[in-house]
């Protein structure tokens, strides 16, 4: 995996998260000012954790920056609560994530976990990725880590230059068919799976719960039209609270287990759940690309 580059103004704050990621194994740069920033990403391409504490306009302008002067970065925002509303704007411009303030270590472990090593994955180049897919596909989804990755390829590999936020879509996609894997087949709870993105053991979750012989089935449907991509994706399991959920959201509750939809509802255009929640339907609009 890439190293990460840590941007925080606040010397302290910077120092721990900075001793943190780096006990927790990633490599890490930490820069202070906008200038280190750009020398440090220049040199050597990296995911970005940044503090939006302080002023936002700064954050737009500094990722607009690293985009023109190469690829589109990834990066970790942690932010307080009322910036959330930007978040849109954000993910245009390469954030993938973001962690409410105060930042809590473990909560900060599961973000850099699952966000960097899923969009390190989901880069990666294989010859799967050398065909376009048919304006409408439906896929049966698997409960292996690297086949789940493999299938996000073959449905996004069409659109990255039609798609605002490259990183931002792939990264949702997956996130969506991952719930309905852990969540709606295998049964799994919030903690196994937090638990398990923390100490890197989901695979093992995975074979585990799979060795039950509880599993359903869980499909996911691409449709690609001229303006915009719809992807809908159902299992069997019994679904959820939706709408306990998105009040939760709504309220400012980074609860685990939400935090993926809190970033599919501030992401897609179009974002919504079927009566017993065991199916989700997310629709982006697309770009015109002459």
């Amino acid at each position: 995996m890439k190293r990460i580059i840590l941007y925080d103004t606040d010397d302290a704050q910077r120092t721990m998260i900075g001793v943190t990621l780096s006990s927790w194994g990633f490599d890490v740069a930490t820069v202070r000012n906008d200038d280190e920033l750009m020398d440090a990403y220049a040199a050597q391409p990296s995911f970005l954790i940044v503090s939006c504490a302080d002023e936002r306009v700064r954050l737009q302008k500094l990722l607009k920056r690293i985009a023109v002067n190469g690829s589109q970065p990834c990066a970790v925002i942690y932010c307080p609560q009322e910036y959330m509303s930007e978040l849109p704007e954000l993910f245009r411009l390469g954030v993938c994530n973001f962690i409410c303030m105060p930042i809590e270590l473990h909560r900060l472990r599961f973000v850099c976990n699952k966000t960097f090593k899923t969009v390190a994955a989901l880069e990666s180049k294989t010859k799967e990725n050398e065909f376009l897919l048919a304006e409408e596909r439906t896929f049966a989804v698997p409960d292996d880590l690297a086949r789940l990755i493999s299938l996000v390829r073959h449905m996004t590999y069409a659109l990255p230059a039609r798609i605002d936020g490259q990183h931002i879509f792939r990264y949702c996609v997956h996130n969506l068919l991952e719930n309905a894997l852990l969540y709606g087949a295998l049964g799994l709870t919030s903690a196994q799976i937090m638990t398990a993105y923390e100490s890197d053991t989901l695979a093992q979750l995975i074979d585990r719960a799979r060795a039950s012989g509880k599993r359903k089935p869980v499909t996911a449907r691409y449709v690609l039209g001229n303006d915009a991509v719809c992807i809908t994706i159902a299992d069997n399991g019994p679904g959820f609270d939706w709408r306990a959920m998105f009040t939760a959201i709504d309220r400012g509750d980074d609860a685990a287990g939400g935090h993926s939809i809190a970033l599919a509802r501030s992401y897609f255009d179009e974002f919504r759940y079927n009566e017993p929640g065991n199916e989700v339907t997310a629709v982006k609009k697309l770009k015109n690309v002459q």
